[in-house]
């Protein structure tokens, strides 16, 4: 388990996700308790349970879920560092019609930027698990924020 006394020890397994439901007001907790339920064991399983939107437009303001998941984490080390936490969200926006060969470096511009305000109370999911190695925990912290993708400023 991580301890208080090294630094890092408590990201060092962390997942970081983001999930754009096709539903603003879906009821995520509900979501991701099913999930887990049914056996999924990875985030990318966990956050496939929850419809999400394949397409966003430019000036369209969304809600979004930001997703930690941290591996092996007690109650007193995750109260002692999650006011200490600061998660930044920065969306792009790429040209698909870049290839590799044309350019190793595709253009890409930011479209959104933001710092997840950490004075809310993330939902938090406890889930215990047993596997051949023993147990352990996934602790999944969720926070929810409203972005606007801004269009692209002329070059």
């Amino acid at each position: 388990m991580p301890g208080l006394e090294i630094p890092g020890e408590f990201l060092r397994h962390a997942v970081l996700d983001t999930v754009v439901p096709h539903a603003p007001a879906i009821d995520i907790e509900g979501a991701l308790t099913s999930a887990l339920e049914d056996g999924a064991d990875d985030l990318p399983s966990v956050l496939s349970s929850i419809p999400q939107r394949s397409l966003l437009f430019f000036d369209e303001s969304l809600p979004i879920r930001v997703v930690l998941r941290l591996s092996d984490c007690t109650d007193t080390i995750l109260k002692h560092y999650l006011p200490r936490l600061e998660v930044r969200l920065d969306v792009f926006a790429v040209d698909p019609a870049e290839t590799v060969a044309e350019n190793p470096t595709p253009a890409r511009e930011v479209i959104f930027s933001g710092i997840v305000d950490t004075r809310e109370e993330p939902l938090v999911i406890f889930n215990e698990f047993e596997g051949e190695d023993g147990t352990g925990n996934h602790v999944y912290l969720i926070w929810s924020m409203e972005t606007f993708l801004s269009a692209f400023t002329p070059r």
